[in-house]
């Protein structure tokens, strides 16, 4: 069924720009504030009884009234939630564009997806601390501004009110998404480490443009193999939010976003958003991660020389996007101690402080010249005083 054209209260849909597993998106007006905001209609099972579907809309108003409560920069909010002919439906900010298609559009520089991975740990780590966990995070779930320099988790209410409807309808349906989803999430076991474990493998997709096939943690290839700018510092810290084991992972999303600025830092870049905003591209399915294959950055091109060797079958090559450069480096963080280099002599080019047995001695200084006048005055007086006494 399409809802385009239909009214939902001061709601007028206009068009569907998303659909998934958990309903569709609409862009639509609000009516009487003229401005544009995203419909996203839930959907449910169609055999419910009435006293069934009341209390799963009542189920689902508390947990959408719960999220509501998420009040933070880097977290999508929820302006309001109701039901139409008993079909729940949440009304939210309308954004630019999700991290899947952005990443359609060419891939990102290390510096745009560190600074992107600080964003998401940001919100992420603020929901953690309110006993929230997201459970499906994934490029189609974060979503930017017009210019590229916001992002925003989206989606945090759903697995929750998915959630209720398992235990509504005596279901055991997966929530999360099985391409992103941690291996002990699979098992029914939801936590943080969950979601450390899906940020990083979107962070791990940003990168290379791969995305590992069926959780092949032992042939995981490290990121630096497929592209070469990127430290192995770097590689060590996506790796380790990628453990199978939740214990051998990061115990906080912000301790693995620090991780990674520093090793960003390590090699003289920071941190730094977009200069300009990729072009729009149509809306596509979002429940499709299409990520780019990333081309060598900063690398010279060569056809004769070899890339590096991947084994068959530990990854799954995405769609080809359109060729674009990284972004230029950016200058050394000024925080960042740079050590002077010798000088021909082999000698320190900083200056050498002398103790004050081995001060040069230009000359007598101030308060020296003072006494040594005080003297010599005392002197004449002295002498003054001899020769008046002899006249006498």
């Amino acid at each position: 069924m399409s809802w385009e054209g239909l009214d939902l209260g001061r709601y007028h849909l206009q068009k569907r720009i998303g659909r998934g597993g958990f309903g569709e998106v609409y862009r639509a007006t609000e009516v009487g504030l003229d401005r544009l905001v995203a419909v996203k209609i839930l959907s449910g099972p169609e055999d419910l009884n009435d006293n069934a579907r009341k209390k799963l809309l009542e189920r689902f108003g508390q947990e959408a009234r719960i999220i509501a409560h998420l009040d933070h920069y880097n977290i999508l909010p929820i302006f309001a939630f109701d039901q139409f002919e008993g079909t729940p439906y949440l009304v939210m900010p309308l954004m630019a564009k999700s991290l899947s298609q952005r990443l359609r559009a060419g891939p990102l520089s290390l510096e745009e997806i560190v600074f992107y991975c600080g964003q998401a740990a940001a919100g992420l780590q603020y929901a953690h601390d309110q006993n929230i966990i997201h459970r499906d995070i994934k490029p189609p779930n974060i979503l930017l501004n017009e210019d590229e320099r916001r992002l925003v988790i989206a989606d945090f209410g759903i697995a929750r009110i998915l959630s209720s409807l398992n235990e509504m309808t005596m279901t055991s349906v997966i929530i999360g998404s099985p391409l992103y989803m941690a291996p002990e999430q699979s098992a029914g076991l939801v936590g943080r480490k969950g979601d450390i474990y899906s940020l990083g493998l979107t962070v791990y997709e940003m990168l290379t443009g791969l995305l590992p096939k069926e959780h092949a943690y032992k042939n995981l290839i490290p990121p630096s193999r497929i592209r070469p700018e990127i430290p192995p510092t770097m590689d060590i810290v996506v790796l380790k939010a990628l453990e199978k084991d939740p214990d051998l992972r990061y115990e906080r999303v912000d301790m693995f976003v620090w991780e990674l600025e520093r090793a960003l830092l390590s090699i003289g870049r920071r941190p730094q958003p977009p200069a300009k905003a990729a072009p729009r591209l149509q809306a596509t399915d979002q429940t499709e991660a299409i990520l780019p294959n990333v081309p060598k950055a900063n690398t010279p091109s060569n056809p004769t020389t070899p890339g590096p060797t991947i084994p068959p079958g530990s990854v799954t090559p995405l769609a080809q996007p359109q060729p674009r450069l990284a972004q230029p480096i950016p200058p050394r963080p000024q925080s960042q101690t740079v050590t002077p280099p010798p000088t021909p002599s082999g000698h320190s080019t900083e200056p050498r402080i002398l103790p004050p047995s081995q001060k040069l001695k230009d000359g007598p200084s101030g308060p020296t010249l003072v006494i040594l006048s005080m003297i010599l005055l005392v002197i004449l007086l002295g002498v003054a005083l001899v020769v008046l006494m002899s006249i006498s």
